[in-house]
């Protein structure tokens, strides 16, 4: 197994993103403004999104996209609020997420550990012969890759970190260390702990209370704001804090989310004001709907699983 190749390009990434002077420290805030640079990479990792093809990419492919994820799961406990700035969905949490469905589905298909090892290797060889792939690449690679997390489909047995992964797949050890920031190691393992289970209401409200404390940066903003999405994806807006539902309400993006945060709000409470002054909410929203004709269209590696189309759940 060529892991010294892989951990190479491992490292080759960290240097890459950690030399990059125009991307600032940590805020105190847990949230800052994104670059110009960072708005690129956000665009180039969305706009990936959705180029899947069934009739052009094949079984390898969805092994190499598993070793990205691990990969990126390393890489992004090892740097500043670099990326996090841009999405949520790219932390190290999203990553293990990332990597344990693509786990549980590979090696539930595979057949026998030797099939899904052999495979395992072909991947890693595969990505490790690409070392000098740009950040821009890795991320238009891992939206390629992307599955939308409310679609997880993740066994018990076969949740694990990147770095686990590693460990038990290469048999060499990589640092499960949390980024300089995270100020309560407590909490960020109980928080990656939810994202695993999928408990992105849980996940959401543990961030916004630790926001509502000195304590801002163990989980960032952008966390909150993804991990409340992935709650509403799931049918569960009304079981967020009352506290959150107000401050998304007022902050969140795009704005034709914040009167989704308001219903939601007077939902739970079990609120009604007139028609003509209650606030507007798509039957369905845009990133489902798109997410759906993706799937139909063949560019999709998953069925879709959410609360407006649960095939894949």
């Amino acid at each position: 197994m060529p892991f010294r190749n892989l951990l190479g390009c491992v490292l080759a990434f960290l240097i890459l993103i950690t030399a990059v002077p125009a991307w600032a420290s940590v805020a105190p805030s847990g949230w800052r403004a994104a670059t110009e640079e960072e708005k690129s990479l956000r665009k180039a990792f969305e706009d990936a999104q959705g180029s899947w093809s069934r009739k052009q990419d094949g079984e390898g492919a969805l092994y190499e996209c598993m070793i990205r994820w691990a990969a990126w799961s390393a890489i992004m406990r090892d740097v500043g609020d670099e990326i996090r700035t841009i999405s949520g969905e790219l932390t190290h949490s999203y990553a293990d997420g990332q990597l344990s469905h693509y786990l549980s589905t590979l090696s539930g298909q595979s057949g026998n550990v030797e099939t899904f090892s052999q495979k395992v290797s072909t991947a890693a060889m595969s990505f490790s012969g690409r070392p000098d792939e740009s950040l821009k690449v890795m991320l238009q690679k891992l939206g390629k890759c992307y599955v939308v997390p409310t679609s997880w489909a993740i066994r018990a047995e076969s949740a694990m970190t990147g770095p686990q992964f590693m460990k038990g797949v290469f048999n060499e050890s990589y640092p499960e260390e949390f980024p300089e920031f995270v100020r309560s190691a407590k909490d960020r393992r109980a928080y990656d702990r939810l994202i695993l289970q999928k408990d992105f209401v849980g996940a959401a409200n543990l961030g916004a209370a630790l926001h509502g404390t000195p304590d801002k940066t163990t989980v960032m903003w952008n966390e909150v704001l993804a991990a409340s999405k992935f709650a509403v994806g799931q049918g569960r807006g009304t079981e967020l804090s009352d506290a959150l539902l107000t401050t998304l309400s007022k902050v969140w993006w795009p704005k034709s989310n914040r009167s989704v945060a308001e219903g939601l709000l007077m939902k739970k409470h079990g609120r009604t004001v007139a028609r003509k002054e209650a606030p507007k909410q798509p039957d369905i929203p845009y990133w489902a709907q798109q997410e759906y004709e993706r799937y139909i269209g063949g560019r999709t590696n998953y069925t879709p699983c959410n609360q407006w189309y649960k095939a894949g759940c």
